[in-house]
């Protein structure tokens, strides 16, 4: 007798779960299926969906056979229930924190991550002993020398500034003519030193300020930063 194939055997497992087959035919594919893991993965797929309906009839048979336990099938229902809602709240927390966490990330993209303005696109210039600026950005920083002579300063801008057309004070930076500065960022604080010089800081400069790089400034630091910096505006 010629070896039944796995075609053969597939189209008889339907009829196999639904168990109307006859003996001989049962003997058949439980003799292929007991060597043949592709056909038995195949009637494990078919017997699972009924797994969930074969649970309730026999917990209703017992209840219906047993008198002192009546309510058996009614409880296994309720605890199918009790699964099923469990689940959909665990899906809901797990949902609200994703839309969360995609709101919080929007967030710092759109309006906290800044983004290094070049010298070209600051739209720094000067007027009356004041620096100011035309661009849309979103802050600006500022690093002294130790004797306040020379001032290295750059801009930044976010993904919000330049979506809503917003941008800071056009006033950055004011050199007076009585040797007291205003510094950066803090317009009514003056200083006791006289800055001669400002100078536009690149972008690999202003992440080394950023990070904290140059909070002791040395000689050897304002050499470096002269060098790598733009002259914007020199006392006559």
């Amino acid at each position: 007798m010629s070896k039944v194939t796995c075609d053969v055997i597939k189209d008889l497992i339907p009829l196999y779960v639904d168990d109307v087959l006859s003996e001989d035919s049962k003997t058949l594919v439980d003799e292929h299926l007991s060597g043949c893991a592709g056909c038995m993965d195949y009637y494990n797929s078919l017997k699972e969906p009924d797994d969930f309906m074969t649970k309730l009839e026999e917990a209703s048979e017992k209840g219906k056979n047993r008198k002192e336990k009546p309510d058996d099938g009614k409880k296994v229902i309720k605890g199918i229930k009790k699964k099923i809602t469990f689940r959909k709240i665990i899906t809901a927390v797990i949902t609200a924190v994703c839309a969360m966490a995609l709101l919080v990330g929007v967030y710092y993209f759109l309006k906290v991550r800044e983004i290094y303005l070049p010298y070209q696109d600051s739209g720094v210039y000067v007027q009356n002993n004041v620096i100011r600026t035309e661009a849309l950005y979103h802050c600006s920083y500022g690093i002294y020398s130790p004797d306040g002579e020379d001032c290295f300063i750059f801009l930044t801008t976010t993904l919000y500034n330049n979506l809503t057309q917003d941008h800071g004070e056009d006033q950055i930076h004011e050199m007076s003519d009585e040797g007291k500065e205003r510094t950066l960022g803090y317009m009514d604080d003056e200083s006791d030193f006289t800055c001669n010089r400002i100078y536009y800081v690149n972008e690999e400069t202003a992440k080394k300020y950023k990070s904290g790089d140059f909070m002791m400034m040395t000689e050897e630091n304002i050499k470096e930063l002269k060098d790598s910096s733009i002259l914007v505006w020199e006392r006559d």
